[in-house]
């Protein structure tokens, strides 16, 4: 991997062969809230939205690259993705979500849009990141990874085939 390369704008697609920090992580302490998709007119989208609790502040590092298989932290159990290529998103600040009688909370489900985007595995792992496995429905997407404020949220888009 080429850690050298420029990040991108917010808004601007980047080549399928991209892989590399998006994004530096400002702050921590991020919560998942919810997942969400939408098919756009020549793009779908992936929305993460999170809190930030605790007086914790800041952007969370994004880093993103295609990869030949998907596995869980920890273990590397491979999980199956549907489509022709996994990209996998990497949320560095984000914090496992404890319900509130102290148990680990369920991640919510989430079905993706089905153009570009369809499968969707999302990791709260504890090392204070959590991971992003999304099938693409094509090889060589062009993609876009960003976050937005108020609320804050990690928007991540597959360019439909051509």
């Amino acid at each position: 991997m080429d850690y050298s390369l420029p990040r991108p704008e917010p808004g601007e697609f980047v080549p399928y062969d991209y892989a590399s920090q998006i994004q530096e992580q400002s702050g921590g302490g991020l919560e998942l809230v919810e997942l969400r998709t939408a098919g756009h007119d020549g793009f779908d989208r992936f929305v993460a939205e999170y809190t930030l609790p605790h007086g914790y502040n800041g952007d969370p590092g994004l880093y993103v690259a295609y990869v030949d298989c998907a596995g869980t932290e920890g273990t590397g159990e491979e999980i199956p993705i549907t489509g022709a290529d996994i990209l996998q998103v990497s949320i560095i600040g984000a914090s496992p979500r404890v319900s509130d009688d102290g148990v680990w909370a369920e991640t919510p489900e989430v079905d993706p849009p089905g153009a570009a985007i369809t499968d969707i595995d999302y990791q709260e792992p504890t090392g204070g990141s959590h991971v992003l496995h999304l099938g693409v429905g094509h090889e060589r997407a062009n993609f876009r990874v960003f976050s937005l404020i108020d609320p804050m949220r990690v928007v991540v888009d597959v360019r439909h085939p051509n």
